[in-house]
């Protein structure tokens, strides 16, 4: 887990918490959860709760609320516009950086059903990451079952 990112969703945190009381808005004390960073904002009828969650690869806004309302609707523009102190949560997200060189193993399969256990590993050099991303290689999670297919 990255330091930097629990460290850059306090301070999103913070300044979204911050934004809300300048503009006189009922904020809570910022929590901190599994993974988040929390706290609540209301009005006379409506309770939302802003989450900023932190991980190894970034940090990520969550409003949470009935998303009909005309309050999550206002609360949601000021979180992920950027008139909103001209700036928008999403432009706050920490670029990530890429290693030089990757190296890893993976496996898949077992047993008598599926077969025998396959193991693969990998050396990916820059000239070979950039030929990768040419072929538009992706993680097989992030594909949908029609381009795998």
């Amino acid at each position: 887990m990255s330091a930097n990112n629990e460290n850059l969703a306090i301070q999103i945190a913070k300044e979204l918490n911050e934004k809300f009381k300048a503009e006189n808005y009922f904020v809570t004390e910022i929590a901190r959860g599994n993974f988040n960073y929390n706290f609540q904002i209301k009005n006379p009828a409506t309770t939302l709760y802003v989450q900023v969650y932190y991980g190894k690869k970034g940090c990520k806004v969550v409003l949470q609320g009935n998303s009909e309302s005309s309050f999550y609707k206002e609360i949601h523009n000021k979180i992920f516009s950027p008139i909103f102190e001209n700036q928008s949560v999403d432009s706050k997200k920490e670029k990530l950086e890429e290693p030089e060189f990757y190296i890893g193993v993976d496996e898949s399969g077992k047993g008598d059903f599926f077969g025998p256990l396959i193991i693969a590993g990998f050396y990916i050099t820059p000239e070979i990451r950039k030929e990768l991303i040419q072929l538009n290689v992706q993680d097989s999670k992030e594909l949908s079952d029609q381009k795998v297919a």
